[in-house]
């Protein structure tokens, strides 16, 4: 007679032991997930109590202290602070500013342009490598229908200057420490990138800096015994009871990829050279040289020769290389690289030694100024003779080849259909340059 016998085999202790361990690991997920969403539910709940807090201490305020520290209205308000709570650090940035309502007409038809205050309070923390943030806002009326503050109304329009379209959310700085109290304001635009500031004590010296991720910099300048700005680019000018409308133009800005090779193309390590170049915002009045936005003369390529400039605002741009121990092949440096918006340009500078015999040639239109392309240039003496065609910036150097120049007196003649020819002699004594201007025939 068979009997059967009750129990479980190692495969069922094993396909067990793993519905258990699936089981425990989901419930553990679970509860990480339970406690990840409550400290992110605390962290807001406290961001929340302080932005609270602080709008609460303003409202304690009377209404003609209501101000922040530096800004107008000024008050005693910071308009920056930290605290920590809980070992996790929170922002508070707070803005008061003055509303011009259009209920009642705008500045300048209407005389009083601050109507009432409005405080906005933003408090920032950073939780999981991510940037979090709560704002509350809050308005406050004068006891009287409306405020008289006196001073005038400061007005900016921000738009992209490729497209026309206003730039929301652009950062806007306004700063003038020749008034007292002194003014520093950080503010943005709106949607329409428009911000207006009422109540601001009349100067001629409002230093407005504008600014957005992944734009240029647009900032005004003061004048100077070497700097005449544009008129675009000067600080601010405000009457008292007028209204200033300031119109700032940025462009998304591009990277300049600069290369040092030599004339077999392989790379030159760790060289110097100076850039200028960007916005055209004024002249020197010495020499009616333009001033641009970018001037640096401390640049130099990387042991691999080359190096990258970001954030680099859209125009023209020229380079000069202050190597004592080479000089420039092509291109020709006195033509500017011309970089356009949101854009990624290259450069690569060929250099040749200075204590090795070479000529660079450059042919150029007596008339405009400009380099000749395929111009025929021969040099030559009883031990030398070639010829060489001008590239496209109306440069030619020699040698471009095996043979060898040595240094000594030479025969040099140029010459291009539609050109009166040009011969004259040339002496060699190690890097030589030489322009040669060609005359158009009648």
């Amino acid at each position: 007679m068979m009997k059967n016998k009750n129990g479980f085999t190692f495969i069922d202790v094993l396909v067990g032991t793993a519905l258990l361990v699936i089981v425990m690991v989901g419930i553990f997920g679970a509860f990480q997930l339970l406690f990840k969403v409550l400290f992110q539910s605390q962290s807001k709940i406290v961001a929340l109590s302080l932005a609270n807090e602080q709008i609460e201490i303003i409202r304690n305020l009377s209404y003609q202290d209501i101000g922040s520290q530096g800004g107008i209205p000024a008050g005693q308000i910071p308009q920056t602070r930290e605290e920590e709570v809980n070992n996790r650090l929170y922002a508070i940035a707070t803005e008061i500013i003055y509303v011009d309502d259009p209920f009642d007409g705008l500045s300048p038809e209407d005389e009083s342009a601050a109507d009432y205050k409005k405080a906005r309070v933003e408090v920032s923390w950073s939780e999981h490598n991510l940037n979090k943030s709560v704002v509350l806002m809050a308005n406050f009326s004068p006891p009287n229908l409306e405020s008289e503050v006196g001073g005038g109304t400061l007005s900016l329009y921000v738009n992209d200057s490729q497209s026309g379209q206003a730039v929301a959310n652009a950062q806007a700085e306004i700063i003038n420490d020749q008034v007292e109290p002194a003014v520093y304001l950080i503010t943005a635009t709106d949607d329409n990138g428009w911000l207006s500031r009422p109540g601001l004590p009349p100067s001629d010296a409002y230093e407005i800096h504008v600014s957005q991720t992944g734009y240029d910099e647009h900032r005004t300048y003061s004048a100077s015994a070497t700097f005449d700005p544009e008129p675009e680019y000067s600080h601010g000018q405000l009457v008292e009871g007028d209204k200033t409308i300031r119109y700032f133009l940025i462009a998304k800005v591009s990277v300049i990829n600069v290369k040092t090779v030599d004339d077999q193309n392989e790379p030159l390590s760790f060289i110097p050279f100076t850039l200028k170049g960007g916005r055209a915002i004024g002249l020197n009045p010495a020499d009616d040289s333009v001033v641009y936005s970018y001037e640096r003369d401390e640049l130099i390529t990387d042991d691999n020769g080359q190096k990258q400039l970001n954030q680099m605002s859209p125009g023209e741009y020229y380079f000069e290389v202050t190597s004592s121990a080479y000089a420039v092949l092509t291109p020709n440096l006195e033509r500017p690289l011309i970089v356009e918006a949101d854009s990624q340009q290259s450069i690569v500078l060929t250099l040749a030694p200075m204590d090795e015999p070479r000529l660079r040639l450059l042919v150029k239109d007596a008339s405009t100024d400009k380099g000749l392309f395929k111009a025929n240039a021969r040099l030559y003496n009883q031990n030398y003779d070639k010829v060489c065609q001008t590239n496209e910036d109306g440069i030619a150097v020699f040698p471009f080849d095996e043979a060898d120049l040595a240094n000594g007196d030479y025969n040099l003649s140029v010459s291009k259909a539609g050109y009166q020819d040009y011969q004259t002699s040339q002496t060699i004594d190690y890097f030589t340059e030489r322009t040669v201007e060609l005359t158009p025939l009648e």
